[in-house]
């Protein structure tokens, strides 16, 4: 293993996510690495219970993995407060939803963080880096380069009952980053650091071309917004169900599928528009969780666009009947593989100010297809799909809204229509980037 060369980073946010990026860069040699977890009741318990375990986190798995992926280490130093943050880091990783960017960024006393150089994307959506450059250059901080990665690196959850104690389900076979500033060498740092993970780091001219490639859009927009999915999330059915199993354990059907062949085609049909590069879907996610060739042949994946959309359905069905295990674990001593698809909803819940809050499956994806309706309506593309997902969370959306009252839901949750960022974003693409 070579060593990434990262050092003095600070990671913002204390989710499944940020602990397993906190946990592979200490693995991987970084010399300082802190953490920067939320003013919320998810970050109290966190904090609490890592005071309990001698503040060691621990990353397990349930596939063979490479060593450096898992394992246990020491998290200090822990920053609750803003005002706490010194000039002494030079990377800033959010590995937050990306609907809070902005939010995050508004405290963080820039002016005097002269080290700082690089701020990382984990999962961002179509335009993060565009909308907090103009965020860093009016706080006169152009030199900032950021790098998007496409989508974080994994698939990492919290163990049962715990804060702490993370399980790593999976590392995508390739991820997609870019960074602001085209003479950027640090992106080769983490080209090498996804590279000691056997994660293939692709880089992109741009951001905004890593960000396209974010795989979220095209699969947790049909597995989410629908009523089997919905219900789960909105406390509107008790029966345990899983995002990633077939109907009636979740919500993978016919026609969940058919809603991602279509939304697929609108969205790559709006990359055209915007001179973003378009791919194949089943390529695209076959790069991230293979199947074996003995469930769908190489000549099937690679021709998929070539297909008439009966059949790219027929293959995305079986595709997602092959990873309801996963075919590379080990299988117990029954002939049982990992049961890969076993992905829980998060449910809505109460905050520590006892408003109700969404979970960000799905307000994120909500906000990340709003953007892109937005830009189908300018660029005049199809959204029929997309509009059919959107319309389907505001249902359920505002039976909450009646049912608790207003005043009674997060504010970060609210409905925001995205009309004027899309405008923005299609100005600065037509006269900057085309």
């Amino acid at each position: 293993m070579e060593n990434n060369n990262i050092n003095n980073v600070l990671i913002f946010g204390n989710g499944p996510v940020a602990l397993h990026l906190y946990l592979t860069l200490k693995k991987q040699g970084s010399n300082k690495v802190g953490l920067k977890i939320r003013d919320s009741l998810k970050a109290q318990k966190f904090y609490e219970e890592l005071k309990k375990e001698q503040f060691i986190l621990e990353g397990k798995v349930k596939t063979q993995l490479p060593a450096i992926a898992y394992g246990k280490t020491e998290v200090k130093p822990i920053i609750q407060s803003s005002k706490e943050i010194l000039d002494e880091w030079e990377t800033f990783i959010l590995a937050t939803p990306c609907d809070a960017y902005s939010d995050l960024l508004e405290n963080i006393p820039f002016t005097s963080l002269k080290k700082l150089k690089t701020i990382v994307l984990v999962s961002p959506e179509l335009s993060s880096a565009y909308f907090i450059k103009i965020i860093l250059e009016k706080r006169g901080r152009n030199d900032i380069n950021i790098i998007s990665f496409s989508n974080y690196f994994g698939a990492t959850n919290l163990a049962e009952g715990t804060y702490t104690k993370i399980i790593i389900n999976a590392l995508k076979g390739k991820i997609y980053l870019a960074s602001t500033n085209v003479n950027d060498t640090e992106i080769l740092k983490w080209v090498k650091y996804l590279k000691n993970m056997k994660v293939e780091g692709i880089i992109c001219k741009n951001p905004l071309i890593a960000e396209s490639k974010n795989i979220t859009i095209f699969v947790h927009s049909p597995f989410l917004f629908n009523d089997v999915s919905l219900k789960q999330i909105f406390l509107k059915d008790s029966q345990k169900r899983y995002i990633y199993k077939l109907y009636p354990e979740g919500p993978i059907t016919k026609y969940s599928i058919q809603d991602m062949v279509n939304l697929y085609h609108e969205i790559m049909e709006l990359y055209k528009k915007m001179k973003i590069e378009t791919f194949n879907l089943l390529e695209f996610l076959n790069d991230s969780y293979p199947v074996l060739e003995e469930s769908l042949h190489l000549d099937e994946i690679k021709s998929f666009t070539d297909k008439p959309k009966n059949e790219q359905i027929f293959l995305l069905y079986v595709r997602y009947c092959c990873i309801l295990i996963d075919p590379y674990s080990v299988p117990d001593e029954e002939g049982k593989y990992f049961d890969f698809s076993k992905v829980e909803y998060s449910k809505i819940f109460l905050d520590k100010d006892r408003k109700w809050c969404i979970p960000r499956r799905p307000a994120e994806d909500y906000s990340k297809l709003n953007l892109l309706f937005y830009l189908s309506k300018y660029y005049n593309t199809t959204n029929s799909t997309m509009e059919k997902c959107l319309k389907k969370y505001e249902l359920f959306y505002n039976e909450l809204v009646l049912e608790k009252g207003i005043e009674n839901i997060n504010k970060s949750c609210y409905l925001h229509q995205r009309d004027n960022e899309a405008k923005n974003l299609y100005s600065y693409i037509n006269d900057f980037i085309l």
